[in-house]
């Protein structure tokens, strides 16, 4: 009953293929980042690609539209009932 719940042996050396990245590979990064060892704190972050923000300025000048108009038309409202 025990082997039963078992997965089959061919799934093993599957996930041991796919998880273990090749002597050749490590090797490769090895020897690209073992220069930075000495340069304590004068290492490059990676690519200097300017930061992009999460919003275009189309969508902030649409939500800008929406709550500046939203408490403008609250403001109208106000006074038309009085309220101010």
């Amino acid at each position: 009953t025990l082997q039963q719940n078992l997965p089959p042996a061919s799934l093993f050396a599957s996930l041991h293929n796919t998880i273990m990245p090749s002597k050749a590979s490590l090797k490769m990064r090895n020897k690209k980042f073992s220069e930075n060892i000495d340069k304590r704190g004068q290492v490059s972050k990676g690519s200097n690609k300017p930061e992009k923000y999460p919003l275009g300025p189309y969508a902030i000048a649409f939500f800008l539209f929406v709550v500046v108009g939203s408490a403008i038309f609250q403001l109208i409202a106000q006074v038309s009932r009085g309220g101010i």
